[in-house]
């Protein structure tokens, strides 16, 4: 890639940032109903995500030229990497369609039928599956719809705000990585005892320059909350830098 294409996509995405910051002030001036700023939002947001993935790869050294294609992710793997260039489009439309002031408890699509522990179950494990098999855009999507309709639910909550930030990060989107701390918060308020979202918050944090009280305070409760094997692998050198391995 040349020095040009790298300047039109920096330039690309420093444009749609300025349409997204128009769009909330013509919302604020109430210039714009909130499903027109949703809609902008969430158009200029998954073209966003799509050139920082494009420029992470112009930039990243020895990526420009025949890059090899990544075997499937599985789940330990993908959720050690938290680098990850890019993890879709996808997850900023699930989350456009999350944040847009959903009432709780609001069903997505049809009418519930049949047993509802059973359904959300089920649906937790289809989401969980989706992550295994590295298709983090759909588990988003499936984490999300699980929190619209079960919003105190502390797993689909951790887990939708765990990719929420992972995605924010890497489209370096300020905002949603603020959603996806928040879900990840909410989780942990919902259920101090499930270990995920103490996890997830220890490496957020720590990534924010938290004090290390803090950190270590959440290392401890995800220690306590019996995590499963995927969930310390992931801990483990987070741990070892904090001397609790």
């Amino acid at each position: 890639m040349s020095t040009d294409r790298r300047w039109q996509l920096t330039d690309a995405i420093t444009t749609l940032e300025r349409s997204i910051a128009d769009a909330e002030a013509e919302f604020a001036a109430g210039e714009l109903t909130a499903s027109e700023r949703d809609r902008l939002v969430a158009r200029d947001s998954v073209r966003i995500a799509e050139l920082a993935g494009e420029l992470a790869l112009v930039e990243a050294p020895g990526l420009e030229e025949e890059p090899a294609a990544p075997a499937p992710p599985k789940r330990r793997v993908w959720k050690r990497n938290l680098g990850l260039l890019l993890i879709g489009a996808a997850l900023v439309v699930a989350l456009i369609g999350f944040t847009t002031n959903r009432r709780a408890g609001q069903q997505i699509t049809g009418n519930a039928g049949g047993n509802a522990s059973q359904q959300l179950h089920d649906a937790l494990v289809q989401a969980e599956q989706s992550v295994a098999d590295g298709n983090s855009g759909l588990a988003l999507q499936q984490f999300s719809t699980i929190v619209a309709t079960h919003p105190e639910n502390a797993e689909a909550l951790a887990e939708a705000g765990w990719l929420t930030y992972q995605a924010a990060v890497a489209a370096k989107n300020g905002p949603l990585v603020t959603t996806g701390r928040q879900l990840v918060e909410r989780s942990v308020a919902v259920d101090p005892g499930q270990a995920a979202g103490h996890l997830y918050l220890a490496i957020i944090k720590r990534h924010f320059g938290a004090p290390r009280s803090e950190i270590v305070a959440e290392l401890r409760a995800f220690s306590a909350g019996n995590p499963s094997a995927d969930l310390e692998a992931l801990a483990k050198p987070v741990l070892a830098a904090y001397g609790l391995s």
